[in-house]
């Protein structure tokens, strides 16, 4: 938008109603155009040109969110093998447990 040579020449305003969705419901048309010399190059100085970063910080920080995520589900995972294997060996130890108790109580009667 910025860069266009009829915008830049001063020829046309930067025209924002396609993006209609974004401001709110009942903004007249004519305040969806950015118009006049220092409208238009504040404008692109204080949001456009600063938008290359902001989507840059905006992709860093989703790849962030996703390998945390992945993080969370593989600890996840790893705790509910612990906590299921845990089970298993306590349910062992308790049949080992009876079965020396009945091999300790046949002795006793012979």
């Amino acid at each position: 938008m910025c860069e266009n040579p009829r915008v830049a020449s001063l020829q046309d305003d930067i025209d924002l109603t396609q993006f209609y969705f974004m401001f709110p419901e009942g903004t007249r048309q004519e305040h969806m155009k950015v118009s006049g010399e220092s409208n238009i190059k504040a404008f692109c100085k204080d949001y456009v040109e600063k938008v290359e970063i902001m989507f840059i910080l905006a992709t860093v920080a989703s790849i962030l969110v996703i390998l945390s995520l992945i993080h969370y589900l593989m600890c996840l995972s790893a705790n509910y093998a612990h906590i299921r294997d845990q089970e298993k060996f306590l349910q062992f130890q308790d049949l080992q447990m009876l079965s020396d108790n009945d091999m300790l109580s046949g002795k006793d009667r012979f």
